[in-house]
């Protein structure tokens, strides 16, 4: 059931709203600010948003919602104003940003230099970009809140000016991903150009079953730029030199949300645009994303295990994990999806507090390379509690919903008759988790 929401009710854009006037406040004032005040500030507009996209899934279980802006309603069949769907696989992940970028502030609190309180405003426009991202029903506005993310991200993976190691990763991570953006904006421009809308299901109606090169390209284009955004192999050269420079508090937000962003991304427009121009049996389409996803796993598990840093590590793991979510979505069907945004929340939560403890570790031995930090870690015995659980459920082990995830995925893959998806999983959930635990030894 879908219910347009009333012009009188402000929660829908507040999510997108809240962290922006934060930021501005922030940006605005820190000079004058303490490092004390511009934390607990960004800390409070973090938990604000938390507090109304926590609303807003629990309005939106009742129903999809539909705000429009302005009060710009659609004249007959055709959409003019600016819309945001709020449906709950959205709003959890709007939640979930909220929630990790909340940790995140607080954990940054201690441990990460605030660069002349820089940090908290861009962390603030980052939670903003990605709320954006998870409720709009516009396509151009997605590729906005696409760039206004990556935007953030760059400024906050280069965030020490001072050091060249930042500025190189952040060079990397801006290249690779304006590439991703000219393909999006491309891709948009073919849809534009074939049914004169940018409301993702107007367009989703107008295209309908019409299966011609124009919009099959145009559907390439979309899903390459944000299999960048995703890292999928051949695209994921970026990632691990993000991770290996940028604070810890950011990497949280790259692995635990940004990364599955961009799948969720295909999610969507296949779902909402392209369901039935590429069906879901369409036997090629298919057999590409088995190839992108096997791939993606064999390669970001081999070279987690083979890392020796430990940002480096987890960024590997994450692109392997990534790999494993994009094949719950070549599988199709209501089950591998739900299996999919399981595993994709039970990975967020896990990757977050590896990344967290992981965090704690450069702050006390002031290094994260396993070669120098060798023995070092004798009488950290919670750390290492919290370190080895967080192995134990990249492998997929109870009662981390990893393993719910991985079950539905197989169960899902059996009924529609591919063989072999079970065994990529426990390949991917063995090797890293292997090279987590021999960290940890």
């Amino acid at each position: 059931m879908i219910r347009s929401m009333p012009y009188a009710s402000a929660l829908p854009p507040l999510p997108v709203a809240i962290p922006l006037l934060g930021a501005a406040l922030l940006a605005g004032l820190r000079k004058w600010l303490t490092r004390a005040a511009a934390d607990s500030l960004g800390i409070a507009a973090a938990a604000l948003t938390l507090g109304v996209s926590i609303l807003l899934l629990a309005h939106s279980v009742h129903g999809t919602q539909v705000y429009w802006f302005g009060n710009w309603y659609p004249r007959g069949s055709m959409a003019l104003g600016i819309t945001f769907v709020v449906e709950p696989i959205g709003a959890g992940l709007a939640c979930l940003a909220a929630l990790l970028t909340f940790l995140a502030l607080v954990f940054s609190w201690r441990f990460v230099d605030s660069g002349s309180n820089h940090f908290q405003p861009l962390m603030l426009v980052f939670l903003a970009a990605m709320s954006g991202f998870c409720l709009t029903g516009d396509l151009f506005n997605l590729f906005v809140f696409f760039e206004l993310m990556s935007t953030a991200a760059f400024a906050l993976c280069g965030l020490k000016t001072s050091e060249p190691a930042p500025l190189q990763g952040s060079f990397n991570f801006a290249v690779t991903n304006t590439i991703a953006a000219f393909l999006v904006l491309t891709g948009i421009a073919l849809l534009y150009a074939v049914t004169g809308a940018l409301n993702m299901a107007q367009i989703g109606l107008s295209i309908g079953q019409r299966h011609d090169p124009l919009v099959l390209f145009a559907f390439t284009l979309l899903t390459c730029g944000f299999f960048i955004k995703s890292a999928i192999v051949p695209f994921h050269l970026w990632l691990p030199d993000a991770h290996a420079v940028a604070p810890t508090s950011v990497c949280v937000l790259f692995s635990g949300l940004m990364v599955e962003l961009g799948l969720y991304a295909v999610v969507r427009l296949h779902s909402v645009i392209f369901a039935q121009a590429i069906g879901v049996q369409d036997g090629p389409f298919r057999a590409i994303l088995i190839v992108f996803g096997a791939a993606t796993v064999l390669l970001g598990g081999v070279m987690c295990y083979a890392e020796h840093h430990l940002k480096r590590l987890l960024a590997y793991s994450t692109i392997c994990h990534a790999g494993l979510m994009l094949l719950a979505f070549s599988v199709q069907g209501p089950l591998a999806i739900a299996a999919m945004f399981t595993y994709l929340l039970a990975h967020a939560f896990v990757k977050s507090g590896l990344f967290f403890t992981s965090g704690i570790l450069l702050h006390r031995l002031r290094s994260i390379s396993e070669r120098e930090i060798f023995r070092r870690g004798r009488g950290m015995h919670w750390i290492a509690g919290l370190w080895f659980l967080g192995g134990a459920g990249l492998a997929g082990a109870p009662p981390f919903s990893t393993m719910l995830g991985e079950a539905g995925v197989s169960a899902a893959a059996d009924l529609a008759g591919l063989r072999g998806f079970s065994l990529l999983y426990l390949f991917a959930g063995a090797i890293t988790g292997a090279a987590v635990f021999r960290v940890g030894m």
